[in-house]
């Protein structure tokens, strides 16, 4: 099992558009929790606040948006 800090990114050469882009590393699943966000290992997703705010990243996954 790898375990990584909850900030832990890499987002060089992924920029669009004036915005950061990541690349997950791994899944993961929201569930029920409308708040979060669901991601498979390979997605893309834009940051739409480009630091994190109380440990937290926003951003939208740029599959399905």
């Amino acid at each position: 099992t790898r375990t990584l800090p909850r900030s832990s990114s890499m987002a060089a050469g992924l920029e669009k558009n004036g915005r950061s882009r990541v690349q997950a590393i791994f899944s993961h699943a929201a569930g029920d929790n409308s708040t979060l966000l669901s991601f498979t290992e390979g997605d893309i997703i834009t940051l739409l606040v480009p630091e994190a705010r109380d440990g937290w990243h926003y951003g939208e996954n740029e599959k399905n948006k």
